[in-house]
């Protein structure tokens, strides 16, 4: 058993990285952490969001991080540079992200009773 310890908000969504080497946790704070879930160490922390996370999504290859929160946005994050790539907003909480399987798209969906495919810039 391993436990990863650190934060100062509670956990709100986690996901492991399509290779399984890298954890990314988001807390009610709005954080983002990524973990090497082997070590228990954190490797990098992204800014977020202004409100709580909802949920996490590693792109296919593992390069990029989206998320979402109650603060109506969806963010694309560069995970080795930790650099935020894109932003796209809804009108209200957006609940959920998924990427497409070769990564070109990412959809979100939320309170804005929206489901919403976005074209994601390549690279």
């Amino acid at each position: 058993m391993r436990t990863m310890i650190g934060r100062t908000s509670g956990i709100k969504v986690i996901a492991f990285s399509p290779q399984g080497s890298y954890l990314a946790s988001g807390a009610r704070d709005g954080k983002i952490e990524i973990w090497d879930w082997r070590t228990g160490l954190e490797v990098k922390t992204l800014p977020g969001h202004d409100l709580s996370l909802t949920d996490l999504a590693w792109s296919p290859h593992g390069t990029k991080l989206a998320s979402s929160g109650w603060d109506g946005m969806v963010r694309i994050w560069d995970v080795g540079t930790g650099s935020e790539l894109q932003t796209f907003a809804h009108e209200r909480w957006v609940r959920a992200v998924a990427w497409s399987p070769d990564g070109r798209f990412l959809l979100s969906g939320g309170d804005d009773l929206s489901l919403t495919v976005w074209q994601v810039d390549p690279g």
